[in-house]
């Protein structure tokens, strides 16, 4: 939809780490690395900025580490990504969970996806205050067409230069 919309191409970071890397990200979602991992994306996504093509990064502001505990990715990523701006997209926890156990086999507690989006949702608005970026939150697939539309304002330029 965004790409037909806004003419853009999108990546997603583990792809992206992973193309890097050459090799494949965990299916239980658990990094073992995540500041090794946060290098790799700031080198890969050097080489898809010097092809001088916008594109949209797919990716989180919080991820398990190997304990499975919640670790906020370092906000030098993001300074170093400089994004134009932060669509920060949220569903449902019960969808979360059925899609997890249907795509990896994974079954997930309630109360830690709540808890996982709860974090990734304060600290990416504490991301797009401290880079002074717009940021929208979509509340689901609901109102992801407001997502495409906020993410074709931010192509267009519509919303405020830097």
């Amino acid at each position: 939809m965004v790409k037909q919309k806004c003419e853009i191409d999108s990546f997603t970071a583990s792809d992206l780490i992973a193309d890097f890397r050459n090799q494949n990200m965990s299916v239980n979602k658990n990094v073992e690395n995540i500041a090794c991992n946060q290098d790799i994306l700031i080198q890969a996504l050097e080489i898809r900025k010097s092809q001088d093509k916008e594109f949209i990064l797919d990716g989180h502001f919080c991820l398990l580490n190997k304990s499975g505990n919640i670790e906020r990715i370092s906000f030098i990523t993001f300074q170093q990504l400089y994004p134009e701006a932060i669509v920060l997209l949220t569903e449902n926890p019960e969808v979360i969970i059925k899609r997890r156990f249907e795509r990896d086999g994974i079954v997930c507690a309630l109360h830690n996806i709540e808890q996982f989006q709860q974090e990734e949702k304060q600290y990416a608005i504490e991301v797009a205050h401290q880079l002074n970026i717009p940021i929208f939150t979509s509340k689901g697939s609901t109102d992801l067409e407001k997502a495409v539309e906020f993410i074709y304002t931010i192509c267009k330029g519509e919303l405020h230069e830097r």
